[in-house]
């Protein structure tokens, strides 16, 4: 039987997380360790935390609030060692086999003393966990061009090993932009070679609720469809693509190394050289949407 550390981040999750813990202690055919961070909750999350902890199921601490994405990249520095680590969110549901089919993916490339990380569709469910929708990427392409137009990696799917691992903790980003923890993860180990496994079966009902603090609701108002995707978000592209390249240098791929520097230069650049990027062909992702928006986003100097 493998062990595997799942990791989660919690802040005010009391509603769904009992539910959520229970799904992932129930995993078949692995033992796991799970190790929770939370991130500065104010309802009664810290006592169902507490309650498991006392029963030897979990280990739990309490951080300051810095949000999802460096609460998680925390965790991950602060778990112990083990060949396989998840990621795990507060309020969904997993399917018994969730993680030994990760890791049944994984075993080769962990052999083979090889980064790898595993990601893998999805269903997405209401509150009541009752089905909405299964969503599968079916033509990603798992370049670091598409990454920062439209990653496919979902944090609560992704699996990675503990080769991956090292290529992360061996670096220092508490102070700087990663977006998210799923998406650095994933671009890292694009940017160096990784070996990417998209699994076109989920095994995770994704809970979509009124309090997400991320999610993948869809916008039926066409209006609203519109101005979500022409409003102005923080940049943090260029950022992103810049710090890959400081904290991993020689280890990146030359290919990979020209796209980022390519994404680092866009904003304040010349239009000529703008529509350079749109019109290549690299620059693209399966979702006409995301694309119109990265374009759109080069345009006005918002990468």
């Amino acid at each position: 039987m493998k062990d595997i550390c799942v990791l989660m981040s919690t802040f005010n999750g009391e509603k769904y997380l009992r539910e959520q813990i229970d799904s992932i202690l129930n995993q078949k055919d692995v033992k796991v360790h799970l190790l929770v961070r939370d991130d500065g909750s104010t309802d009664k999350t810290i006592e169902i935390l507490a309650e498991y902890q006392q029963k030897s199921l979990l280990r739990f601490y309490i951080g300051n609030n810095i949000k999802p994405a460096h609460s998680f990249i925390e965790l991950v520095h602060k778990a112990e060692d083990f060949d396989f680590y998840a990621f795990a969110d507060q309020d969904d549901y997993w399917y018994e086999n969730k993680l030994i089919r990760a890791i049944e993916c994984l075993k080769e490339y962990t052999t083979q003393k090889k980064e790898a990380i595993y990601i893998s569709a999805l269903e997405i469910v209401d509150k009541n966990l009752l089905h909405i929708e299964n969503s599968v990427n079916q033509n990603a392409k798992f370049t670091i061009e598409e990454s920062f137009i439209e990653s496919p990696a979902v944090g609560c799917t992704m699996v990675f090993n503990k080769y991956m691992r090292k290529r992360i903790i061996d670096k220092n980003t508490q102070d700087i932009e990663i977006a998210m923890h799923d998406s650095w993860i994933y671009r890292v180990g694009i940017s160096i070679g990784a070996k990417i496994i998209y699994d076109k079966k989920g095994y995770i009902k994704y809970r979509q609720h009124e309090n997400n603090t991320i999610g993948v609701k869809k916008e039926k108002n066409v209006i609203n469809q519109t101005k979500n995707l022409f409003s102005k978000r923080r940049k943090y592209k260029g950022k992103v693509a810049q710090n890959i390249l400081n904290l991993y240098n020689n280890e990146i791929i030359e290919n990979n190394r020209k796209a980022l520097q390519l994404i680092t230069q866009l904003d304040n650049s010349s239009l000529i050289y703008k529509f350079k990027i749109i019109f290549n062909k690299k620059f693209r992702s399966n979702s006409k949407k995301m694309n119109i928006k990265f374009y759109y986003d080069i345009i006005r100097n918002r990468i």
